[in-house]
């Protein structure tokens, strides 16, 4: 930055204008440095805030990415149990047929067994065992 004399000390008045000049000119340069460094910041931080709001919104996805993926982890879980509770049912009720069978002793005399050996009793017999087996899982997981 130049030194500029004082008034008392320039000769001339035309010396006096044109340190008044440079004076205005350097002014001018300042006053633009400063208008294009307020735009630099105001753009910065409009960029900062736009940041902001892309990372919340993306925080927000995945949280709800994230909440869809233990939901169907759950579901399949569940799916999982369920299967092997029903698997559970259907080899405990087959080892009950086979041991009726060997030992010719039905639930109900001899002239019961075309009931038991009827599909619709072995179904039913399947989802009854299936849900009481769940319903022990279930209970032992309380405590």
């Amino acid at each position: 930055m130049p030194h500029y004399p004082d008034s008392k000390n320039v000769a001339s008045f035309g010396d006096l204008r044109r340190h008044y000049d440079a004076i205005k000119k350097e002014l001018e340069q300042t006053q633009q440095e400063v208008k294009n460094e307020r735009y630099g910041i105001r753009q910065a931080v409009k960029g900062e805030r736009e940041t902001q709001a892309e990372l919340k919104q993306s925080r927000g996805k995945t949280a709800k990415l994230q909440k869809q993926v233990s939901a169907q982890e759950r579901a399949k879980e569940d799916s999982n149990r369920a299967g092997a509770w029903s698997a559970g049912a259907a080899t405990a009720v087959t080892i009950f047929y086979e041991i009726c069978k060997a030992t010719n002793q039905w639930p109900g005399g001899y002239g019961w067994q075309a009931v038991w050996e009827h599909p619709a009793t072995n179904g039913a017999l399947i989802c009854v065992l299936t849900f009481l087996f769940s319903q022990a899982y279930a209970a032992s997981q309380d405590t």
